[in-house]
This record gives structure tokens, C-alpha cells and sequence, in this order.
């Protein structure tokens, strides 16, 4: 076990820079598919998490909020940090989890092997963070749906062709379904369930 000395910092100021996140992670909702940096960095890089993702762990994950980790982040390093800023407990049963923490590569995992809510709860299914290379230089996706005017598009790297199929499924769900946070460094962008996420050559 790592002593709580060794360990990465978090905030410098808990509560000021938690705040700035929560509100640049409700900008990100509101407005799907645009790119948002969060400004409050950490003090130094720490274990294998991207910034953008340790930081939205640290605002939004608790004793309330299991957090699962794909095999990329599942390390004693990154668990202990986790646990020791956040309080939440660690799951290795993925529909169990409220954050699932991936890299892009495998997040081709089945969505519905995360809590997708039910007809009471749709509220407390599963959010997925989700590190890519980028968040610009990818495939062209196309998205509609609340909080964009007409079409918007992006091009995050790392995404398999997979994943945006299953995005279709999972729009279709609403209002039940998980919602999506991309993240690369300190930069996200935000996919939730009301969108509807379309490869640019798909008919």
C-alpha cells in the first residue's frame, strides 16, 4: 500500500477548482460535442489517468459512486489515488459501477455491460470517461439532437466504428441509456444519451 505521503496531489484548492469542473462538465452537456478545457489543473501528472479525467473524479466521484476501471487504468497506483481523493469504492463488476473509466481502445466494449438505468432511475445509470489521443483529427461524426442548433460535427481519435454504431443504439434507448465523457489531457467533450451520434459516409 502506497503511504498517503507518496501519492499524487489532488486540488490545491478543493473546493474553488471542484467547482469550476462540475460547472465546465455541465457546459459540456448542455452544448454535445463541443470541445470544453477544464482550468483547473492538478499539480503534477500522476498515475496513468489523463488529467481531464482524474479532475472529473475528483469533482463528481464519492462514497456513493462505484468507479470501474478498465484494464489501461487498473492499477494499485491509480486505485489507491482514487480511493484516498475520492472516497468511492472500487468495482470490478461493471454494471455495478455510476463512472466507468476506459481508454478509447477498449471502450468497444458491449454498452450494455454498464448500468444502463431503468424506467424508475434513468438517472443513475452509468456515466463512461473515455481518454482518446485526441478529441480533433479523427473520423467525421455528425451529431443532433437538444443543445445543438442544427448538425455539429467531431472527430475524436481512437474510436472504433463499433462504438459509434452502439452510440445509435444507446440513443435509442432514451430515456434510459449511459451517457459518455471523452476526455485527451484537460480537454473533454460531452456525449449524452439525447445525441445522436452518426459516422459523416453513413446513409
Amino acid at each position: 500500500m502506497t503511504a498517503p505521503s507518496t501519492l499524487a496531489a489532488g486540488f490545491s484548492d478543493p473546493v474553488l477548482h471542484s467547482q469550476s469542473v462540475f460547472r465546465s462538465v455541465l457546459d459540456a452537456m448542455a452544448n454535445p460535442g463541443r470541445v470544453i478545457s477544464l482550468n483547473s489543473p492538478l499539480p503534477a501528472t500522476h498515475t496513468a489517468l489523463p488529467q481531464g479525467l482524474a479532475m472529473i473524479l475528483l469533482t463528481l466521484a464519492d462514497y456513493e459512486t462505484p468507479v470501474f476501471l478498465d484494464d489501461a487504468f487498473d492499477t494499485d497506483l491509480c486505485r489507491q489515488w482514487i480511493v484516498f481523493h475520492t472516497g468511492a469504492a472500487l468495482t470490478t463488476d461493471s454494471k455495478q459501477s455510476r463512472f466507468a473509466v476506459l481508454s478509447s481502445q477498449s471502450a468497444f466494449l458491449p454498452l450494455d455491460a454498464f448500468d444502463l438505468g431503468d424506467a424508475r432511475y434513468p438517472d443513475r445509470s452509468c456515466t463512461l470517461l473515455i481518454a482518446c489521443p485526441s478529441l480533433s483529427g479523427g473520423d467525421a461524426i455528425t451529431l443532433t439532437g437538444p443543445g445543438i442548433e442544427t448538425t455539429h460535427t467531431i472527430a475524436p481519435q481512437g474510436l472504433s466504428q463499433s462504438f459509434w454504431t452502439q452510440l445509435q443504439d444507446n440513443h435509442s434507448l432514451f430515456p434510459l441509456g449511459v451517457d459518455i465523457i471523452l476526455c485527451a489531457e484537460t480537454e473533454i467533450l460531452a456525449l449524452p444519451r439525447t445525441t445522436l451520434c452518426r459516422m459523416k459516409d453513413a446513409v
